[in-house]
């Protein structure tokens, strides 16, 4: 129930994320701020996959408590995957950050930073991946499970 808990305020994180990005946060043009809500919207629309961003965001597991769609449980968590793609332009904002703030960062230590990054993920995926395939050998009762 905790991790359930977790992982609807990352929901919640990530929707307000799409809001305040879609409408609410500044970007440079030509060196200046824009304040103008619907020139956001549209450098919104025109720089991201709002499709993608709105079905990664939208709670689908919640459908779990239909009964037909229960056993489905593991494949509505997996549209959270399209969740990767921020990762990356975050990663990449850091860079300039840590760029422009003249932080001096070695490379070799950023890259073991970044090694070490994707090894956790890629851990993790493996760790999904393994517990979905004994979730779904228990649900259709298969002899020799794991």
């Amino acid at each position: 129930a905790a991790m359930l808990s977790l992982g609807y305020v990352v929901d919640i994180f990530f929707v307000i994320n799409l809001f305040l990005t879609s409408s609410c946060f500044v970007y440079l043009e030509q060196g200046l701020v824009v304040f103008d809500g619907e020139r956001i919207r549209q450098e919104f629309f025109r720089t991201h996959n709002v499709i993608i961003e709105i079905v990664a965001a939208l709670p689908l597991d919640v459908l779990v408590a239909v009964p037909a769609l229960s056993s489905y449980y593991h494949i509505l968590r997996m549209t959270k995957l399209l969740r990767l793609q921020k990762i990356f332009r975050y990663t990449g904002s850091v860079e300039r950050v840590l760029v422009d703030l003249k932080l001096g960062v070695d490379q070799s230590v950023a890259r073991v930073f970044k090694l070490n990054y994707v090894m956790i993920v890629v851990c993790h995926w493996v760790a999904c991946l393994w517990y979905a395939c004994a979730d779904y050998g228990i649900r259709v009762g298969a002899e020799n499970n794991w």
